[in-house]
């Protein structure tokens, strides 16, 4: 017959033996969300600082629209950051009259949740550098506005508010620089 006296001490190994493994499975898993989050946040910040001069590109918008699932939680600092992201979120959908005042409140908000952002990620960041150290060149910007004048030019063609002038040219007969008839 066998002997199943199990001491306090057997029992304890068993239980270490069978859920010893699991534990640590689960704790490595734990581990491997809290560094999958942080890799997302800093992508996202990344971006955000990268594109925060040129906020009309696809990559900003993207980045912006992650903020409140990637920075979601119960602590404060978090809890700030989605609150001003909201904030900057609403001002963009608020029209306002004095473009300047609404551009630069704008801005601000948004610079305080990349300083909040940065906090959160460690980095050594001051509200100033955010807002000041961008470089964005004048080019870029003039081929945006270039752009969007081209864009506007042409919806108001198509939307019948602006007309083309055609003129029919004759090409048998000699004209000078003004389209004037040259003997």
């Amino acid at each position: 017959m066998m002997n199943l006296d199990f001491g306090i001490s057997d029992l304890l190994m068993i239980f270490a033996t069978f859920f010893g493994p699991i534990a640590a499975v689960q704790a490595q898993k734990y581990l491997e969300r809290l560094r999958q989050k942080d890799e997302s946040q800093r992508k996202i910040f990344t971006i955000l600082m990268i594109t925060r001069n040129n906020k009309m590109s696809l990559e900003h918008i993207n980045a912006l629209n992650s903020v409140p699932i990637e920075f979601y939680g119960k602590n404060a600092k978090l809890k700030e950051v989605c609150e001003l992201w909201r904030r900057y979120i609403e001002l963009l959908s608020t029209k306002y009259n004095d473009q300047d005042s609404w551009s630069e409140k704008l801005n601000e908000i948004y610079n305080y949740m990349l300083a909040e952002m940065a906090k959160i990620l460690k980095y050594d960041f001051t509200y100033t550098q955010i807002s000041k150290e961008g470089y964005f060149p004048q080019g870029y910007n003039n081929v945006e506005n270039e752009q969007f004048l081209l864009r506007l030019g042409m919806m108001e063609l198509l939307n019948g508010k602006r007309k083309i002038k055609i003129e029919i040219y004759d090409g048998s007969k000699n004209r000078d620089s003004q389209g004037a008839e040259t003997p």
